[in-house]
This record gives C-alpha cells, structure tokens and sequence, in this order.
C-alpha cells in the first residue's frame, strides 16, 4: 500500500538534469506556515531517472487553482521521513487521471443510486518512489506544471527565471457516462487521521466489491491524538544526534546483508541485460533505503555497473548501525569512491592520487 502525500502538497520542484538522479522539494500546507513560520518541505535525493517526458528537465507544480488542500500535521504522520531518498519509481506529467467533483464518500453513495456527478479527466502529475517509508506516490489532477527554461540568478533576489507550461501531450480519453460505459479501473483513494490509505475502482464501487473501503471511510483513526505529546523538530534532531555520536564512537555495526535479510536469491548482474539490471538495482535501493542506507550514481556508472558494485562488493563488505534505521540520519555511498574514472579526473583536477573515502554520513 502506498503511502500517499497529494492532499497537503501546495508547491513542489523537481531537477532532473543529473545522472541518474532526482533531485528537489514539496512542500506542505501547515497551519504553522500560514501563522508566519517556516515552511514544511520534504527533501527528495532519489536515485534513478523519471519517464522519458521529465528526464533532463527542472520543473515547478502545484495543484489546480481552487483545490483543496489539507493540513499537514507532523504529529498525525510520526513515521514519515522529511527527507526521502531511495529509488525512483514511474515519474510523469503525461496522462489523464479521472477526478470526482465531490468527496469519495459522497461520489459512492451517488453512484450505488445510480446518480453519480459526471467526472472529468485532467492532465495528471504522477510522482513515485521507493524510500524509506516504502512506497511513496504524488498524483495532482489538473496541477499547473511549468518547466524551466532559463535559471534564476542566484545573485539578483527578484529574479524568478523563465518558466513555461508543460504541455501534456496524452491523448485524452473518451468521457465516461454513468450507464453506458464501464466505469473502468480508475482509482479512488482515501487517506485516515493516522496517514494510512486505501483505494478502490469505479468497478468494485458499481458492483459492491468496496465493503473494505467503505469501511475505511467511516473510521477516523486515532484524530484526537495530542500533538503536544510529540517532540518537536529540533528536539528529535538533537536527540538522533547524540545517537549517531554513540553509534560513531562505541557503537558497532550490523552487516547490511544481514539488515535486509541477505542477498543469496539475487541473480548475478553477468546474467542480466541493462534493463533487468534496473529493476533489480532499484528493488535492491528501496530494500536499503528502509535501514537508512542511500547510494548515488556517477555518470560513469550504468544501472547494471551500479547493481554489480553493490552485490559484488558494498554490500558484502559494508555494515550499518540498527540504532539509526528510523532516524533522519543516512549512511551515503557513491559510485565515485570506487571509479576509476573519477580518480583519473581527481588526479587531472588536483594532481592528487585517491584513496576510496569512508561512506558519509549525512
């Protein structure tokens, strides 16, 4: 089950200009913000690249005018990760999605009386990735989507860049009319007090196959839960802190093979092409991202070359503290520390011979 982040999302950027990386922010409606303080913006610093129509972009979104957003509230979501980092999954601003005028709950009643409200495909925004809690998923129906065209300058504050829509360029779908045409497979999810979600289909809705959902919708889960019980933002990062010291100076490290339950079922990277590589490497991402490990890839580096250097050699070698898994705290390799490549460009650069550095922690 994905872990969804739609509803409270006001603003997001994306670059995705790097190899092999996807980079940037989103950033959540909070009543703190709207008081005069700070943003709350959730880092993205994931590895792998987006669909062919966002790749070598940086983009802006944010959802359609007149959308209701949610608030985000940190003491409903403790287990989310402000900083998400992992695989990327299917990321695309091509499409359609189907968008109900009204709540899921309302849409259901209407369509078992056989009186839904007519729904409208818009262009759809589709963001997913593998991290550290698990399965991530965006989808903005009809969001204002914008790419970059010229970069701002960093030393004139008033300057915004030049930015210019971004066309969908989907073929979009017939209209969907109650009693006849199938109502189809499109999705309607829902998200409780706790960050939990569940979905269902326009199908299972109009044969009474969403017994579980209607369920789901009527329990609020724990919404009386008092934010006060919960530590603030500096005091958990002060804490996790001190925790890393310890795990640094006394503490010792579990195998990472052993973390994730051991590596004995993978196929060997000589017996995959490139692309079967990639879908184990990015499984294998998302698998490490759970304990608090992360891996960025150097322009050196095919996905395949990438799957090999961690079955071959990091995994087999590396180790991390369990204390940390939870925490904010990330142990980063690189490809760089074990390219050839890249050392004979830091000898050019620096005149220097490289030794491979220690993961950075981070």
């Amino acid at each position: 089950m994905a872990y969804r982040l739609s509803d409270y999302i006001t603003y997001g950027e994306l670059f995705t200009t790097s190899h092999y990386g996807v980079y940037g922010f989103l950033v959540l409606r909070t009543e703190e913000q709207e008081a005069g303080g700070d943003h709350t913006m959730i880092r993205l610093e994931l590895t792998g690249d987006p669909d062919p129509d966002l790749q070598g972009m940086h983009i802006c979104f944010e959802p359609e005018e007149g959308s209701e957003i949610k608030y985000f509230r940190r003491a409903e979501h403790p287990g989310l990760m402000m900083r998400q980092y992992g695989a990327t999954g299917a990321m695309s601003a091509q499409g359609w999605v189907r968008a109900l005028p009204c709540s899921e709950t309302e849409y259901m009643t209407r369509l078992r009386l056989g009186e839904p409200p007519p729904t409208e495909w818009k262009n759809r925004l589709h963001l997913e990735w593998y991290g550290p809690n698990g399965r991530m998923v965006v989808e903005l129906a009809g969001p204002l989507v914008e790419v970059c065209t010229r970069e701002r300058d960093e030393d004139d504050e008033d300057d915004q860049g030049d930015w210019e829509p971004l066309r969908n360029l989907a073929p979009r779908p017939e209209p969907y009319i109650h009693g006849e045409t199938d109502p189809g497979d499109f999705e309607i999810v829902a998200i409780n007090a706790d960050g939990e979600s569940a979905s269902c289909t326009g199908r299972e809705i109009s044969h009474g196959e969403s017994l579980e959902f209607e369920r789901f919708l009527e329990d609020d889960g724990d919404a009386a839960r008092d934010e006060d019980d919960g530590e603030d933002d500096c005091e958990a990062f002060m804490r996790e802190t001190r925790l890393m010291d310890e795990c640094i100076e006394d503490g010792e490290e579990t195998p990472i093979i052993d973390l994730i339950g051991g590596i004995d079922g993978l196929p060997d990277p000589d017996d995959l092409n490139e692309e079967m590589a990639e879908d184990h490497l990015k499984a294998l991402l998302g698998r490490l991202a759970m304990i608090g490990v992360a891996l960025s890839v150097c322009e050196h580096y095919t996905p395949r070359d990438t799957y090999r250097l961690l079955v071959k050699r990091i995994l087999p070698e590396a180790g991390a503290f369990k204390e940390l898994i939870g925490t904010e705290w990330v142990q980063h390799y690189m490809t760089a520390e074990y390219c050839a490549k890249c050392d004979e460009q830091v000898l050019k650069d620096y005149g220097v011979d490289r030794e491979p550095p220690p993961p950075v922690w981070n």
